[in-house]
C-alpha cells in the first residue's frame, strides 16, 4: 500500500467534483472529547475515521488518506502528514457482520500540539506565510477557539469524504 499527497489546492476540486453524496455517508469522523484544552492538565478525546459496514465488498487497493484541520483564524486548510510523508492507514479488510472499521486512530493530544511532536506528526498548508506549529497555536497573538476537521479516503478510484467536526479549543 502506497501513499501519496494529495495537495491542498486540488483537494477542493476532487471533493466538489468527483464526491457522490452516498459516498459521503461512508466515511465518518469521531472525536471522543468535549473539547481540546490546550493546558494540558488531563488526555483531551481521540480522533478516529472510521468507514462505515458494507462500504467496501473485497480488500480496496491503492488507498489515501487525508486529515484536513482549518481553525477559525486563517481559512486555511492544514494536511496532517506523519514523518513527512501522507497518513497510510490501517489494511481495509471487509468483515461480513455489522461492525464498522477504524481505519485511522490518534489522541489528539499527539497531533495537536505546542511544541514540535515526538510523534513524527507535522502539519503542512499552502499558505505564503510560515506555517504555524499545529491547527491550535495562536496566530499573530489571535488565540484559536475553534478548530474544524475531516477525513477525505480515495480507494479504488472512488473519493470518500466524511463531515466536518467541530472542536472547541480552550
Amino acid at each position: 500500500m502506497s501513499c501519496y499527497p494529495l495537495s491542498i489546492s486540488t483537494f477542493a476540486f476532487v471533493l466538489l467534483s468527483f464526491v457522490p453524496l452516498s459516498a459521503q455517508q461512508k466515511l465518518a469522523i469521531t472525536y471522543s472529547g468535549n473539547s481540546y484544552i490546550l493546558s494540558g492538565s488531563g488526555e483531551n478525546g481521540k480522533i478516529n475515521c472510521i468507514i462505515n459496514s458494507g462500504t467496501f465488498t473485497k480488500r480496496p487497493k491503492d488507498v489515501k488518506l487525508y486529515f484536513y484541520t482549518q481553525n477559525d483564524v486563517r481559512n486555511i486548510p492544514m494536511e496532517l502528514v506523519k514523518n513527512s510523508k501522507p497518513l497510510c492507514p490501517k489494511k481495509i479488510r471487509p468483515r461480513r457482520n455489522s461492525n464498522d472499521i477504524i481505519v485511522f486512530s490518534t489522541l489528539a493530544d499527539d497531533i495537536f500540539f505546542t511544541t514540535a511532536s515526538n510523534k513524527g506528526y507535522s502539519w503542512r498548508w499552502k499558505g505564503r506565510a510560515r506555517p504555524p506549529l499545529s491547527p491550535v497555536v495562536p496566530v499573530n497573538g489571535q488565540a484559536v477557539h475553534k478548530v474544524e476537521c475531516w477525513f477525505v479516503l480515495m480507494a479504488d478510484k472512488q473519493v470518500y469524504s466524511s463531515d466536518t467536526i467541530s472542536i472547541t479549543v480552550q
